[in-house]
């Protein structure tokens, strides 16, 4: 079982100690998402070769 948390320890470190950081977590796989959706969505290879999209 835990020990008990001091009343002057801020709750947020309580919370990291408990469950994890879960803030860090979520900024980690949000960079990550963003990595890739701007890999995903990087066109700059077919502009350089000249071709178009066709549009549909």
């Amino acid at each position: 079982m835990p020990s008990p948390i001091s009343s002057t320890e801020p709750i947020y470190h309580a919370l990291v100690a408990e469950h994890g950081d879960v803030a860090a977590a979520a900024r980690h796989a949000a960079d990550e998402a963003a990595r890739e959706a701007e890999s995903a969505l990087d066109w700059s290879a077919l502009h350089a070769r000249g071709t178009r999209p066709v549009a549909h």
